[in-house]
C-alpha cells in the first residue's frame, strides 16, 4: 500500500471525519460571522475598545483569520511526539499569528485632532532698519510668544540671507 493510499485511508475514520467536519463547521461560522459584520462596508468603524476607536480601512482581510480552525485540525494529524499541551500551545501561537497579520492586513487607523495654531512672524534685520524698528520688531515677538501658549512659533529674520531664529535650549522660537 503506497503512502499516499494509507494517508487518505486514515483521513476516512469516523473520528477524523468528525474532526474535519467540526474544522470545516468552524471556518464556515467564521465566515458567515465577519460577512455579516463586514457586509457591504468597505471601511469599518470599531469604538467598543476600551482604549479609543479606530477605523478598519480594509476589513475584508480579516477574512484570513477563517483559517485559524485549520491549525487545531492539523495538530491531531501531525506526525510529531509532542504533548497535548504542547500541541495546543503550538496551534495557539500559530493563530495568534494569523490574527495579528490579519489585523495588521485591515490596516488598523485612528484620528488624533490638534488644535494649535502655529505663527510665523518675518522680521527684517537688514542695514537699512534703525535700532529702534528693531526693538519694536523684539517687544512685538515677545507679544506674540507669550500669546502664542501652547502654539507653534517661529521667527524667521532676513537681512541678506534668511535664517530660523533658535531659543537658548536650540528649540525654534
Amino acid at each position: 500500500m503506497t503512502p499516499i493510499r494509507q494517508a487518505l485511508r486514515s483521513l476516512l475514520t469516523v473520528p477524523a471525519l468528525i474532526r474535519i467536519a467540526v474544522t470545516a463547521a468552524a471556518i464556515i461560522a467564521i465566515v458567515v460571522g465577519l460577512s455579516l459584520w463586514i457586509g457591504e462596508r468597505t471601511s469599518l468603524h470599531v469604538d467598543w475598545l476600551p482604549s479609543r476607536p479606530i477605523d478598519l480601512l480594509r476589513p475584508t482581510a480579516l477574512y484570513l483569520a477563517a483559517i485559524v480552525p485549520v491549525f487545531y485540525l492539523l495538530r491531531v494529524v501531525s506526525l510529531t511526539d509532542l504533548s497535548l499541551a504542547q500541541q495546543l500551545t503550538q496551534a495557539t501561537l500559530r493563530s495568534l499569528v494569523i490574527l495579528g497579520i490579519a489585523v495588521a492586513l485591515a490596516r488598523p487607523s485612528w484620528i488624533t485632532e490638534q488644535s494649535k495654531v502655529a505663527t510665523l512672524v518675518v522680521v527684517d534685520v537688514s542695514d537699512s532698519v534703525s535700532d529702534k524698528q528693531l526693538a519694536a520688531a523684539r517687544d512685538y515677538v515677545d507679544t506674540v510668544a507669550a500669546a502664542a501658549g501652547e502654539g507653534n512659533l517661529q521667527v524667521v529674520t532676513f537681512a541678506e540671507k534668511p535664517r530660523v531664529v533658535r531659543k537658548a535650549e536650540g528649540k525654534a522660537l
